[in-house]
């Protein structure tokens, strides 16, 4: 990530989009146990978007749209941007996935709601100031 050598992150979203999706969900990154921001991006979107309900998302269990998985990056060979992030740049991140097979402003609102809200309720460090 050129230009950020050596900086930490309060917070890192990812703005994903997934063709299999019954609608808008999110993968929760917070190994530290921070307080989530998970709840309030998914309140924010479920007033522009469809939240997927499905209890299996990718593979991995989901609840209200929320997948909150146990990875240990360091044990992949190949990672994905999100690890990169919280192994190396944040302790809490977000990647928000809108579902393809909706319309495009459903998609861009999506995203934008959840953004909004994660930014909203986003921890902001000493540091920062």
């Amino acid at each position: 990530m050129a230009g950020t050598a050596g900086e930490i992150f309060d917070l890192y979203l990812c703005l994903h989009e997934d063709w299999e999706s019954h609608g808008f969900y999110l993968y929760e990154q917070n190994p530290d146990n921070k307080p989530s921001l998970a709840e309030q991006i998914v309140e924010a979107v479920q007033r522009v978007c469809p939240i997927d309900p499905s209890e299996i998302i990718e593979d991995r269990p989901a609840k209200n749209g929320i997948i909150r998985p146990n990875i240990k990056p360091h044990e992949r060979p190949d990672w994905p941007e999100a690890f990169y992030l919280i192994a190396h740049k944040s302790r809490l991140g977000y990647t928000l996935e809108a579902p393809s097979d909706f319309p495009l402003g459903t998609r861009v609102n999506a995203l934008v709601a959840g953004m909004n809200a994660a930014l909203a309720g986003a921890p902001i460090s000493e540091s920062a100031c």
